[in-house]
């Protein structure tokens, strides 16, 4: 009666989980997305098949597997990415529950990961697809191997290393389960290690070579490796107090099961820990296999009804999760649809345009996905995206500017000959065309320039003053200079709107001037905010008249 219980739970718990992430069908791509289509619209099969049988490491991050599904469904509804992804994590619940039987365990663990919303993201966001092959043959790797066949699982194996790079890391996890639970036949993992040792160490002097100062490059310090534990510790479960329980359940049950499904989830976690520079919850998804694991393990040795209330609470809490996500991640998804649809009307606007300048876009639109959305829609790759502090020349270009409060992009055309204006209002989107070095994004009505800023200004004949309208988070001065020759300074109070008046000399003659400042002391925001500012403005500028 309980097994068939326990069967029943499988198909309603499927069911569950498709209504509760039917929002998911409502999303959006995100900035790898949009990069992966954009690129891999103009491969070729070849090129895919090629990369899976490559056995050299691809510095380019390259995951043959992963990136054929952005190839083969192109810029199509986005619910299609949806259903694949939901799709390959009900194929991981069923091969998670063959594993689970080659162990001689129940259905718990199946149930435990068939609704895990501490990997939220990568049940969400194509992005992530990725991760969800990965695991998909981690797991058939596995079986395969817990079946006897050594050379189907060898092949598993390779394709859960060229869907992720952490897959090599199951080449490690059979050795485990040959220490564990296997005849210690270490002939027969050999094979698999081998390849794993070729490949990371590839891995290890590419990342040497190439990605030092980047996200990717791997850190093995005390802090870095202390960060990532915490952050993955503090999500893995849900809740930190979650995982030492199921840890010293683990423990005290001195089930070899249990520390097989331990080990292989801090294998396959491993490569993070030295990734502080990417920490996202949805790298979760393949080593929570292993945790998976070891739940079936403690839920197998507890009373029925205990399990059953333990997994039912677990469920519940997920769903919570959930409901929190869903809500941030579906508001990031439209902003990122308003923006790109708005990319899409560019062409029939501005036709010969190549270069663009970004100022600013939604939360979830990072400039690799400006750029992709800009090929997609232009149906080329001569794209030249640059943020609006960087220098264009006297080159043409269209401004894209997103304006947060109003959630709308706003493209404008540059005309190198029209001259600049005399005053600049940041509540204008086309502001940010006489702006040089030292700004960043627009926030609303306002732009954060760095210690050192310049613009491009119109002075009036009659100009008669410089004024400003800025604000720092701490007392600080500023002090101005037109065409390097200082005019002037003021003291900025702390976390006040100043309204900063700097008479001029007359007879100054009229024409285009650069205007720079220099506000000291820097402000060095928030640890997670790696800017370093100088001062808030609203508006700056040449007032003609009588001086005040």
């Amino acid at each position: 009666m309980r097994e068939r219980v326990a069967w029943l739970a499988v198909p309603a718990l499927i069911l569950l989980f498709l209504v509760a992430n039917r929002a998911a069908y409502k999303g959006y791509f995100s900035s790898d997305d949009l990069d992966n289509i954009a690129w891999t619209g103009r491969a070729q099969v070849r090129t895919f098949v090629e990369g899976i049988a490559d056995p050299f490491y691809i510095p380019q991050h390259f995951r043959p597997v992963g990136h054929f599904v952005f190839f083969a469904l192109g810029l199509t509804d986005y619910r299609w990415y949806v259903a694949v992804v939901h799709g390959l994590h009900i194929l991981n619940v069923a091969l998670l529950f063959l594993v689970l039987r080659r162990l001689y365990l129940g259905l718990w663990g199946a149930l435990f990961f068939a609704f895990p919303m501490a990997v939220f993201d990568a049940l969400w966001k194509p992005m992530y697809v990725f991760d969800v092959w990965c695991a998909t043959f981690v797991l058939l790797t596995f079986l395969q191997y817990l079946s006897g066949r050594t050379v189907l699982s060898l092949l598993c194996f390779w394709l859960a290393y060229k869907s992720k790079e952490i897959g090599a890391m199951a080449a490690f996890g059979l050795v485990a389960y040959e220490y564990w639970l296997g005849k210690r036949d270490w002939r027969r993992v050999a094979p698999f290690v081998a390849v794993a040792l070729w490949f990371t160490g590839q891995a290890v002097l590419a990342n040497r070579a190439g990605d030092q100062g980047s996200d990717y490059e791997l850190k093995a310090t005390p802090a870095a490796v202390w960060t990532t534990v915490k952050f993955y510790a503090s999500r893995v479960l849900l809740r930190p107090w979650v995982l030492a329980a199921v840890a010293g359940a683990a423990v005290w049950l001195r089930d070899r099961r249990a520390a097989w499904g331990f080990t292989v989830a801090l294998l396959l976690i491993a490569p993070l820990l030295l990734l502080p520079g990417r920490l996202y919850p949805a790298y979760l998804y393949a080593p929570m296999i292993g945790v998976a694991i070891a739940v079936g393990v403690i839920f197998s040795r507890i009373p029925w009804a205990a399990a059953a209330g333990l997994m039912a609470i677990w469920w519940v809490l997920n769903f919570q999760v959930m409901r929190i996500e869903r809500n941030t991640a579906l508001a990031e998804m439209a902003a990122n649809r308003t923006y790109v649809s708005r990319v899409f009307t560019l062409p029939k606007r501005f036709p010969d345009t190549r270069l663009f300048l970004y100022d600013g876009a939604p939360p979830g639109m990072e400039w690799w996905g400006v750029k992709g959305a800009l090929r997609l829609a232009y149906d080329t790759d001569d794209i030249e995206l640059k943020q609006v502090q960087e220098s264009t020349g006297e080159r043409p270009y269209v401004l894209l500017a997103w304006n947060e409060s109003y959630r709308m992009l706003e493209a404008t055309a540059w005309n190198p000959s029209a001259p600049p204006l005399p005053m600049v209002r940041f509540l204008e989107a086309d502001s940010a065309f006489q702006l040089r070095d030292g700004w960043y994004p627009r926030e609303g009505d306002a732009r954060w320039s760095q210690p050192v800023a310049s613009a491009k200004l119109w002075r009036p004949a009659n100009a008669a003053r410089f004024e400003m309208t800025a604000a720092a988070p701490q007392k600080a001065s500023i002090a101005v200079s037109v065409d390097g020759k200082p005019i002037g300074g003021a003291a900025l109070r702390d976390s006040v709107w100043d309204e900063i008046a700097i008479p001029l000399a007359p007879g100054a003659p009229e024409g285009a001037v650069t205007v720079e400042w220099r506000v000291t002391p820097p402000l060095a925001p928030h640890e997670n905010d790696s800017r370093v500012l100088g001062v808030l403005v609203k508006r700056f500028g040449f007032v003609a008249g009588e001086a005040k």
